[in-house]
């Protein structure tokens, strides 16, 4: 079933429903399907084809964002989301990789399109408003410029409100799913239909999703922008979009909105706890806090259970499966420090440098074969055949097993360091570091050393007006890990380094 489908079924049971809770929006099943209708029409009629890219820069989350990537999708045409937090080096590398057909974007980032040598006619550039009024549309105005094409005014127009005539299939492509790029060029990961059903799918059985749930995925609008919309169109639930992360005012949004299910990454929910720290607060409605992108440590996880009674389900998903491939089941106990077991529809397993499986306990690359995996990059054979190798998607990531089938991050392939001949994975040293009560937050990263290779290096947090000397932590350390374990470079900051969605900037460190 591909997303329009979806969409299409939803208008039929429930028109009248919420679909799009967004501030004082309230957009129903049946208005948020005619506002793609008409989108999708005027890409139509302005000439895209099936195939064609078309890339979407918006530096918000709105109700415009969803009518865009499904418009997209209703056209035949293939959305790519575009990081604006990036550099323009950064935008001009992908469109000079997708060559985009026509682009939504939002009136703060108009201006990188001429940085860019963005070429397009001006019926393919989709500007949607994010202040009113527009200052690019005062800025043409004074300059007599009359044809920049606003979304508000496509949405307005009578344009029909049926589905373009373009043949669609579960295996087209629905989108380029982008890599962060923190670490090197680029990937262009090839989406389809069938991909984020099966993903959604293997979702909602794991996590026991329903029709009745409201859900806020605190993603940003380019990170996995199918998360924020995949599984209420396939349950027929209700979408909350939100870019503030504020605690308090997070806090209200889940509240106000009767959120019931929400995917963030764990510094969120460690903010969460300490906005409430000294309240007696309780969330309403809350019952899956599922936490993603990034390691959730045992201390963060065990926090936020306590303060809230609501548990932190770890999951662990990527860009190339589409969305999260192992979660923590519900029914069991919290196993401390797991990411879960694998989803219904994912086959994982875990390689030692040989290729062989590994025995419980043993530290391993992850590899991931299912319907919800995509199997390549957009132009880019060598990472396709690196990364992609008879029908398995390996991840680069290190994990361990345990006898019950339960799975524990390790660290990036490339994060992994060897002293002295010893395999050293950093997430081991972070999570015992946190659990020290003077320490606030911990990261670790491997540096050079001419006698053992390489060794650990600790970039410690600590507690507001806590006092720990280096000492101190190699002695609290000396006891729990190993001796070659323990940090022989440690540096105190007053913050770490992080992405605008909370994932620490370990290259930086």
């Amino acid at each position: 079933m591909t997303l329009i489908e979806m969409l299409e079924k939803n208008v039929r049971f429930c028109p009248s429903k919420p679909a799009i809770l967004c501030g004082e929006d309230n957009i129903s099943y049946m208005d948020l399907h005619e506002s793609i209708m008409r989108l999708s029409n005027h890409f139509f009629l302005s000439g895209i084809e099936k195939g064609d890219k078309i890339a979407i820069m918006m530096d918000t989350k709105k109700p415009e964002l969803i009518i865009a990537f499904l418009s997209i999708a209703a056209c035949g045409g293939i959305a790519v989301p575009v990081d604006c937090n990036q550099t323009d080096e950064y935008v001009c590398e992908i469109f000079n990789i997708i060559s985009p057909e026509a682009i939504v974007v939002s009136d703060r980032m108009y201006h990188r399109l001429e940085i860019c040598g963005l070429s397009l006619p001006e019926s393919r550039k989709i500007v949607c408003e994010t202040d009113q009024p527009s200052l690019l549309a005062q800025s043409a105005k004074r300059k007599g410029i009359n044809h920049i094409t606003f979304l508000a005014e496509v949405l307005g127009n009578p344009i029909s409100i049926s589905r373009p005539p373009v043949p669609m299939d579960k295996d087209d492509t629905i989108y380029f799913n982008l890599t962060s790029g923190t670490t090197g060029a680029p990937k262009c990961a090839i989406t389809t239909h069938d991909n984020i059903y099966w993903n959604t799918l293997s979702a909602v059985e794991q996590l026991s999703l329903t029709s009745e749930d409201i859900h806020l995925c605190m993603f940003p609008a380019a990170t996995h922008p199918h998360e924020l919309v995949a599984r209420a169109l396939f349950l027929g639930g209700t979408m909350v979009l939100t870019d503030n992360i504020a605690p308090k005012s997070l806090t209200k949004v889940i509240e106000n909105n009767g959120v019931t299910a929400m995917m963030a990454v764990s510094p969120i929910y460690g903010n969460l706890t300490k906005c409430h720290k000294k309240t007696d607060f309780k969330f309403t409605s809350l019952r899956i806090a599922e936490s993603g992108g990034m390691h959730c440590d045992p201390i963060t996880a065990a926090g936020f259970k306590k303060r809230f009674g609501v548990p932190i389900i770890p999951v662990w998903g990527s860009t190339e499966t589409a969305g999260i491939a192992l979660a923590m089941p519900l029914e069991s106990s919290l196993k401390k420090g797991s990411c879960g077991v694998p989803g219904k529809y994912y086959e994982i397993e875990i390689l030692d440098d040989n290729g062989n499986k590994v025995f419980p306990g043993d530290v391993g690359e992850m590899i991931i074969r299912s319907k919800g995996a995509c199997d390549s990059y957009y132009k880019n054979e060598i990472e396709t055949r690196k990364n992609f190798r008879n029908g398995w998607f390996y991840t680069n990531d290190m994990f361990k097993k345990d006898e019950d089938g339960f799975f524990y991050f390790s660290g990036r392939k490339n994060g992994m360091m060897k002293v002295a001949g010893m395999k050293v994975f950093p997430v081991e040293i972070e999570d015992m570091l946190v659990q020290h009560p003077l320490i606030r937050e911990a990261a670790v990263t491997k540096t050079k050393d001419p006698l053992h290779g390489e060794i650990p290096k600790a970039v410690i947090v600590l507690e507001e007006g806590a006092l720990l000397s280096k000492k101190d932590i190699r002695v609290y350390c000396g006891s729990r890990i190993a001796s070659y374990k323990i940090p022989r470079v440690i540096e105190f900051r007053d913050s770490l380094p992080r992405t605008h969605v909370g994932k620490i900037l370990v290259n930086q460190l």
